[in-house]
């Protein structure tokens, strides 16, 4: 087996780099304030780097998730995002050299995986409940129009 052109792990340090902010960014759009993304722990060998990490409000709320950075061949790795055992999603990402030989992520790629990461805590908790806890007042839906309803008979 060849070793990949770049480790996995490399990639997945530039994949949280580049995902924090962009998490942060959806989070203060979605909510008004922020969940704390936080590396927990990180394992890695030859061709996988997984990246445990936790999404937390404190006191009450603490979201584990996993980011598995597996390289497949040649210069592609896919990069796999899972909450809390739920469904996952996975993207891949094409590595070509910097001039610094350091992998880019793109802002797309970035903020597909912070999507993610907040579509699910949201089935999870619950968006009323983020929105309320975090700080950004629910937005109240309009009544529905009864202008196009048929009127019944009598």
């Amino acid at each position: 087996m060849h070793a990949p052109p770049l480790p996995p792990a490399a990639i997945a340090a530039v994949v949280i780099e580049r995902l924090v902010p962009r998490f942060e960014a959806l989070c203060e759009e979605r909510y008004g304030g922020l969940l704390d993304l936080r590396p927990a722990d990180r394992t890695r060998d030859l061709t996988t780097a997984t990246v445990h990490f936790v999404l937390e409000r404190p006191p009450s709320l603490e979201v584990k998730g996993t980011l598995v950075v597996r390289h497949v061949g040649g210069n592609v790795y896919d990069i796999q995002s899972i909450v809390d055992d739920n469904p996952q999603t996975v993207v891949s990402l094409t590595h070509c050299l910097s001039e610094e030989d350091r992998p880019t992520v793109t802002s797309h790629l970035a903020r597909k995986l912070a999507t993610h990461l907040l579509d699910t805590t949201e089935r999870l908790v619950g968006r009323q409940f983020l929105q309320e806890y975090l700080g950004a007042p629910f937005p109240k839906a309009s009544p529905p129009s009864t202008r196009d309803r048929p009127k019944r008979k009598s």
